[in-house]
């Protein structure tokens, strides 16, 4: 649970949490018996987190003083704030796999992400005639998706030289 004052009172609270596992499969019996893996890994997660990234008072609606009408002081409005203004929530999936062959000299790493943002915290344009060209508003979702490869080894290896090679590659999908 997290708070922030950049939000109104009625939205000043998100509730993020978060689950993740592995499995060290390298140490079942099953697997131990094979003497040219040394680490078969799997891992997942998934989870929520939130962005409170924007400009303090950015909900409350503001005036200030010091703007002058027909030569008299006065008041005039400087933010139009947004008192329904709440948390941008992501999601998050990640699974993947380490896999490490030959006394450690081969390692191969694999990752499939998804994140998910809504509510997000943009500028929305509004009508000029306000006094005012944007205001902050929970507007918007985006989705990202990928994957990401790694694979790194040791091709020689002496007493006094040691050539490691490693190469990776991901792709993202927005």
């Amino acid at each position: 649970r997290d708070g922030s004052s950049r939000f109104g009172s009625n939205n000043r609270y998100g509730n993020f949490w978060s689950v993740g596992a592995s499995w060290n499969a390298d140490q079942e019996e099953f697997i131990k018996n094979i003497n040219w893996i040394d680490r078969l890994k799997l891992r997942a997660s998934y989870g929520t987190t939130g962005n409170a990234g924007i400009g303090n008072y950015a909900w409350r609606p503001l005036f200030s003083y010091g703007s002058n009408y027909g030569g008299q002081l006065g008041s005039a409005p400087s933010s139009i704030g947004n008192e329904a203004l709440t948390w941008e929530e992501n999601t998050q999936l990640d699974v993947g796999f380490d896999l490490a062959f030959f006394k450690n000299r081969l390692n191969i790493t694999a990752d499939y992400y998804e994140r998910e943002a809504k509510d997000l915290l943009l500028n929305m344009p509004i009508s000029r005639t306000s006094g005012f060209s944007t205001y902050t508003n929970n507007i918007g979702a985006m989705k990202n998706s990928g994957i990401e490869f790694a694979i790194s080894g040791s091709p020689v290896v002496t007493a006094d030289f040691k050539w490691d090679l490693s190469f990776n590659i991901s792709r993202n999908k927005n």
